[in-house]
């Protein structure tokens, strides 16, 4: 993955945030792909309430409003860190 420009590490940072938060992915997954690197959007441990809001956000402006859906439905159910 080199030579990125910067909206796309965002972007791939968005997915693996999307994909833990949802449940699609663990941690452990993403580690054992060997991928050169792997940014998150949050602490991919400790996601608290404004990253998932963040999150939304981000996908709201993509347009993506499948996702949307599901990390709105995420959000109500959300048990975690309630730092906001």
């Amino acid at each position: 993955m080199e030579d990125l420009y910067d909206y796309e590490i965002l972007e791939v940072a968005m997915e693996n945030t999307y994909n833990l938060i949802i449940g699609d992915t663990t941690l452990q997954d993403l580690l054992d792909k060997g991928l050169d690197f792997m940014p998150f959007t949050c602490d991919p441990n400790n996601p608290t309430k404004q990253d998932i809001v963040n999150l939304l956000s981000y996908y709201e402006e993509e347009q993506e409003y499948e996702k949307c859906s599901v990390i709105l439905e995420h959000l109500k159910s959300f048990k975690g860190n309630l730092e906001i």
